[in-house]
């Protein structure tokens, strides 16, 4: 399959498992970003191994599976990091500090979070209330 049709697979794809993941059915959406993930894998697309990452850790955290979703919640905030994905790095970051502290590690996650702190200016947050109010919603 071409790189091109590989890629609009992976992008239909992951946006099923967003829409998965917002109606509740992380279960589901687990399922789905394992074979998106593994089919990124194989096919080497840097792009969708990130993604993958990201939607992986996402259901994992929504699972409240918080010690098995921390490698790809940090593998993604690599990939975010790497390609200046603010959003997406900020996201990331909220949900793996959450996860350290849920795995008893609190003061790790102060750093995560101080780094989400920095984005987050970036994206427009401009009070720490208003981040945190961003950090505790999510």
């Amino acid at each position: 399959m071409s790189t091109r049709k590989l890629s609009k697979q992976f992008e239909q794809t992951s946006n099923s498992i967003e829409d998965l993941c917002r109606k509740g059915n992380f279960e589901e959406a687990l399922s789905s970003a394992n074979r998106l993930l593994k089919e990124a894998k194989s096919s080497k697309i840097e792009k969708y191994i990130g993604i993958g990452n990201f939607l992986l850790g996402n259901s994992l955290y929504e699972l409240q599976k918080f010690s098995e979703a921390l490698h790809p919640l940090k593998r993604s905030i690599e990939y975010f990091n790497e390609k200046v994905d603010n959003e997406g790095q900020y996201r990331a970051l909220v949900m793996y500090g959450t996860s350290l502290i849920h795995t008893g590690e609190p003061k790790s996650a102060f750093l995560e979070y101080e780094k989400a702190l920095k984005i987050s200016i970036k994206l427009g947050f401009f009070t720490l209330n208003d981040t945190f109010f961003n950090v505790g919603c999510r």
